[in-house]
């Protein structure tokens, strides 16, 4: 189930529905505020056929922060109460290393809490969920959850505080998440390239 975070509290805003009719370009983005513990949403649709998708912010839930699928062909043709949105997600995790083995860390200090290293999970429809390496994982170790799919793995590191490329590179394609998936070891691979520059 879904929960709360210490931060949330009052009409702050932990999670959105959006409802989208394709057909009539119709798009409806419903917010759950903080102060509905059971994550209850109130919408106002008009009559129609809609896909729903449902995101969260990462300061006040644990809802993905990337839309997620969760129904389609929801035909909307009178008052509909008690429906119900399952999010369903897996957990990934593993480490990073850069030339098989522990990256170097860079020359500023890194503080916990905060972000050394993104791995980015894409899926066929360019949604993308990301997923931290923190600072105080010092054998950049990542857990996370996103939803099951296929996807394209990238990887980017932070400026200054790590050795792994800053620029966003992709480390594979076709990862299949359809089970929880733990001890995955990305490798991100680099060669040094010197030369001197002339002109003319």
């Amino acid at each position: 189930a879904p929960t709360n975070k210490q931060t949330c509290s009052g009409s702050l805003e932990k999670g959105y529905v959006t409802f989208r009719d394709e057909a009539k370009f119709t798009t409806i983005r419903v917010p759950i505020p903080c102060s509905t513990p059971a994550f209850t949403f109130d919408a106002q649709l008009f009559p129609g056929t809609y896909s729903i998708q449902v995101d969260g912010s990462s300061y006040y839930t644990n809802l993905p922060t990337s839309p997620v699928l969760v129904a389609e062909n929801f035909a909307v043709t009178a008052a509909v109460a008690g429906k119900v949105l399952d999010v369903k997600t897996v957990s990934v995790a593993g480490k990073i290393t850069l030339n098989g083995a522990v990256p170097m860390n860079g020359n500023y200090t890194c503080y916990t809490g905060d972000t050394r290293v993104m791995v980015q999970f894409v899926d066929a429809k360019k949604q993308t969920w990301s997923v931290p390496v923190k600072c105080e994982a010092m054998d950049y170790a990542f857990t996370g959850t996103i939803p099951a799919g296929t996807y394209e793995v990238r990887i980017y590191g932070y400026p200054n505080v790590t050795k792994v490329p800053t620029d966003s590179f992709q480390l594979m394609t076709g990862l299949a998440v359809n089970t929880p998936l733990a001890g995955q070891v990305f490798d991100v691979k680099t060669q040094a390239v010197t030369g001197n520059v002339t002109l003319n």
